[in-house]
């Protein structure tokens, strides 16, 4: 395994799990790149992560240095794709709450403005501003 090797194996990796935002589909994907890149099986666990990766927990065999900085290089693209997928599911969570109370404040302007006198009900609990 020469350098070249290596960089062309991390942006490929790259390539796959850049556009995945599913934790499992990300797990899978890594493990079957580096099983196929290291001619070993890695067949996931359910509960596979980057840390227990590392320390061992999830190993097929003793790693050579070379192999063991590669599968650490994989190991942090592989956290930082997590915690990607985590944020961006956030994000669309975030998004529907400011969709939902925008639609609601739409609702009582647009009452106010054709000159209803009558009481609107409380904000529904979807709507309910969330503390950070």
């Amino acid at each position: 395994m020469d350098e070249l090797d290596r960089y062309r194996f991390l942006a490929g990796l790259d390539d796959a799990i850049r556009p995945l935002t599913d934790p499992d589909a990300i797990t899978r994907t890594v493990a079957a790149r580096l099983a196929g890149y290291l001619g070993v099986d890695l067949a996931a666990p359910p509960d596979a992560t980057p840390s227990a990766f590392l320390h061992g927990q999830w190993q097929a065999r003793p790693w050579q240095p070379r192999e063991a900085q590669l599968l650490a290089a994989a190991a942090g693209r592989w956290r930082e794709a997590l915690e990607h997928a985590r944020m961006a599911q956030e994000l669309r969570g975030a998004e529907a709450r400011i969709r939902a109370n925008h639609d609601y404040l739409r609702l009582l302007i647009d009452s106010g403005e054709e000159g209803f006198t009558r009481s609107i009900a409380p904000a529904p609990p979807s709507c309910a501003m969330r503390p950070s």
